[in-house]
């Protein structure tokens, strides 16, 4: 299944850069206690420990970086968003930090012994150039590893949105177009996507991520903090069209309460790859 953007790839980076940007400040307290719980295991699958060269592609706020200096890896990290990059320099000042961009990255070729993305995969406007660019500056064996989330059929959290968007508000809104959101968060597709870049010994596996929440009216902040077309979407909806998402989004949250609040299962995937020796 090639990548084949048919969209405007400029719109849609320039769309996600300013998104992430606004973001950036809120990130560590809000999506960022989600993300965390996917850190170890991405790094246990791509083999990082104290002596692997790791690039944190799509870094972030540095949450996987700090995890990996904490294994003694020396590791380097870029991301397209400046905020976010600030942000990352607080979280693990020992590592070494880049502004760019993962479909066009400023190493030489056999760089590191792992490449590591967060959740990045979903928001790059050619997926299939930035997972090449990560088997270009991986050593020989090196391995990559992404996480991405399920889609709304795998997880209950993007359900309530999705259901709720679809029977009260519209899709038809004014932001750029982009990639399906959630075309990799199916194993089929992005072992395929690592396949056609030429890795090998290819694997993928979920892992469970719960969305906590202390009462059900919190959900509609976790879903407009959740990612920057996500974000545009709601806020691109009439005002009477948002509040019934929301009232429907609460209503659907109640039925994940607990004896000590809600927990919502969003699940991500794990995929992971190795360049070869040759």
């Amino acid at each position: 299944m090639p990548d084949t953007p048919s969209f405007d790839l400029e719109a849609f980076r320039q769309f996600e850069h300013a998104g992430w940007n606004e973001v950036a400040g809120r990130y560590q307290a809000t999506f960022g206690r989600l993300t965390v719980q996917a850190v170890e295991p991405l790094l246990d699958a791509a083999g990082v420990d104290g002596d692997t060269r790791v690039l944190d592609l799509a870094c972030g706020s540095g949450l996987h970086a700090r995890a990996a200096l904490q294994r003694g890896a020396m590791t380097t990290g870029i991301d397209l968003s400046e905020a976010m990059v600030e942000q990352a320099r607080r979280e693990a000042p020992a590592a070494t930090f880049h502004l760019g961009d993962a479909e066009s990255l400023p190493f030489d070729d056999a760089s590191f012994d792992a490449v590591v993305c967060g959740f990045g995969v979903l928001h790059f406007p050619d997926a299939a150039c930035a997972v090449a660019e990560a088997w270009r500056v991986l050593a020989p064996n090196g391995k990559f590893a992404c996480s991405v989330w399920r889609p709304p059929s795998h997880s209950p959290f993007l359900a309530l949105l999705n259901d709720a968007v679809d029977n009260y508000g519209t899709r038809q809104v004014d932001v750029p177009a982009g990639p399906p959101p959630y075309r990799y968060g199916l194993a089929e597709n992005l072992e395929a996507l690592l396949a056609n870049q030429g890795f090998v010994d290819i694997a993928s596996f979920e892992i469970p991520v719960m969305v906590r929440l202390n009462a059900a009216e919190e959900v509609f902040d976790a879903l407009i903090e959740g990612g920057v077309r996500s974000r545009a979407l709601l806020e691109a909806q009439t005002p009477e069209a948002f509040a019934k998402i929301r009232a429907a989004a609460i209503q659907g949250a109640k039925d994940f309460a607990t004896g000590e609040g809600i927990e919502i299962p969003r699940p991500a995937l794990i995929a992971v790859g190795a360049k070869g020796a040759g």
